[in-house]
């Protein structure tokens, strides 16, 4: 410990770090508790994206409760007035920073089990997306475990009376750099791609930059992944640690809890439909096996490796169908409409009897 009292005194960044934490999580948690209220009780149409949001919330609640413990024991105040105190203090926030990373991380499946729901991507395409977010799980992973095993043992992490072997610090801060960077890499990756597959769509101008906008927030957590990656370099400060690593704490939060509320928000269409009195189609089987019945939209090739694009506004209700607009928004050679006609005649003519022919036509 420094035996030289910090300048400013006692300055203590706790209520600072609680307040933007849980402030953080809480629209985090109402959002998601408003999604799964649409996909269970509008929509019925829950699937895969909804059990990774809900595990992500969890971890970053738990995040946000071992921050707070980590707080109550000293965190965000300078080791010179915890004195003994600051090991636990350390230490706490070593535990935190593990469901802090699981919560920044697990978000990404979630946002691309959504675009492959609403986009309909080709078998590349959904490769592409699942391959860049659950890579990104593992690196991440990789983070929490290097916290435990830089030091042997691992006490020597926050106790300094242990007498243990520790790593370079160099080498957890360069790795989470990396890591940091890669994270940012995929959050981007998430936000442009439904942005590149609506521009292809037909649809007016701005239903493309609305849906663009709501699809395209994880932009922010890119620009906060970056950040973070700025706020690493913290970790170096073994001297004042409780102290300096404080907004690296909030700027976790805000990661975990962006990613979140990037993936809620294309999915709260039909609460917006509700409050403005608006009918809600159901995304169940019985309605969705209706809606190909009504419409029978098929592919054009049957070699494509892609599904039939979906109607972005009536996707599980997700987006919604505007209903006060006819426009076609299905981008063109893809989609074909097949109508049956039946065509029924009556000829008289020696040698020859009534009969009835049935002709169908598609028309494209």
């Amino acid at each position: 410990m420094d035996p030289t009292p910090p300048p400013g005194g006692d300055d203590n960044k706790g209520p600072v770090i609680l307040a933007s934490i849980w402030t953080l999580t809480s629209v985090a948690l109402i959002t998601v508790v408003a999604r799964l209220y649409g996909r269970f009780k509008l929509t019925r149409s829950a699937g895969w994206d909804d059990f990774f949001i809900v595990i992500s919330m969890v971890f970053g609640i738990l995040y946000s409760g071992l921050c707070t413990w980590a707080v109550m024991l000293g965190n965000g105040r300078h080791p010179y007035y915890l004195g003994p105190a600051t090991s636990m203090a350390i230490k706490a926030s070593a535990i935190a920073f593990i469901p802090g990373i699981i919560a920044f991380s697990i978000p990404k499946i979630a946002v691309a089990c959504l675009l492959i729901r609403l986009m309909s991507p080709s078998r590349l395409q959904k490769r592409i997306l699942l391959s860049l977010s659950i890579s990104c799980v593992l690196i991440a992973s990789l983070c929490a475990i290097f916290i435990w095993v830089q030091c042997t043992p691992s006490s020597g992490l926050w106790d300094p009376t242990v007498n243990a072997t520790c790593w370079n610090p160099s080498v957890l801060i360069n790795y989470s750099i990396f890591a940091g960077t890669y994270s940012a890499c995929v959050d981007f990756y998430l936000a442009i791609y439904p942005m590149v597959v609506l521009y292809s769509l037909q649809m007016s101008r701005k239903k493309k930059v609305g849906l663009s906008l709501v699809l395209g927030v994880g932009l922010s957590a890119t620009a906060v992944a970056i950040y973070k990656n700025t706020a690493l370099g913290e970790l170096y400060d073994h001297v004042d640690y409780t102290y300096a690593t404080s907004n690296l704490l909030i700027v976790a939060s805000a990661e975990s809890n962006v990613l979140i509320l990037a993936a809620c928000l294309p999915t709260l269409r039909p609460l917006y439909l509700l409050a403005r009195g608006r009918e809600i189609s159901s995304g169940g089987r019985s309605s969705a096996k209706q809606r190909r019945d009504d419409y029978k939209l098929h592919s054009v090739s049957k070699k494509s490796n892609s599904a039939p694009v979906k109607d972005i506004y009536n996707i599980d209700a997700e987006l919604a169908r505007d209903d006060e607009s006819e426009e076609g928004i299905l981008p063109p050679n893809r989609i074909r409409a097949t109508y049956d006609v039946d065509v029924k005649s009556n000829v008289s003519a020696e040698g020859r009897s009534q009969g009835g022919d049935q002709h169908t036509q598609s028309f494209v």
